[in-house]
């Protein structure tokens, strides 16, 4: 795993388990490293989609805001931007 992958998935993990009614549910499924992008994909449970996207997306919003803040401050020369994918769970 690449190192910001180690730093950024604890900390959106408990940000998205304290969100959610079903935390085990909810958790980062895969973290994809692209020369010009970080995508993180979350995998939540179908009752718990909307809190996680939040009114009007604010709320994902937020969470990929905490992830670049956390990857400008691992590492401030990475110009990459942060992108949050949600899966839900059949």
């Amino acid at each position: 795993m690449n190192k910001i992958s180690d730093v950024i998935e604890p900390v959106i993990n408990s940000i998205i388990k304290a969100l959610v009614d079903e935390p085990n549910d909810a958790y980062v499924h895969d973290i994809l490293v692209t020369p010009k992008t970080i995508t993180i994909y979350l995998k939540v449970n179908p009752n718990d989609f909307g809190k996680i996207v939040g009114k009007h997306g604010k709320t994902v919003r937020s969470i990929n805001y905490l992830a670049s803040i956390i990857k400008q401050k691992h590492s401030p020369e990475d110009k990459r931007m942060t992108n949050i994918e949600i899966i839900e769970e059949k």
